[in-house]
């Protein structure tokens, strides 16, 4: 396996985990409302 070394701005890494935080927070809340749902 090959690994790949990938530079990218700090700028661009920062947005980045900033998106999948979102991302997680809405997972965890469709979750939390599908668990009261039942």
């Amino acid at each position: 396996m090959n690994m790949e070394i990938v530079s990218i701005e700090k700028k661009t890494f920062e947005m980045m985990v900033a998106a999948f935080g979102a991302l997680s927070e809405k997972v965890a809340a469709l979750r939390r409302k599908s668990d009261t749902g039942r």
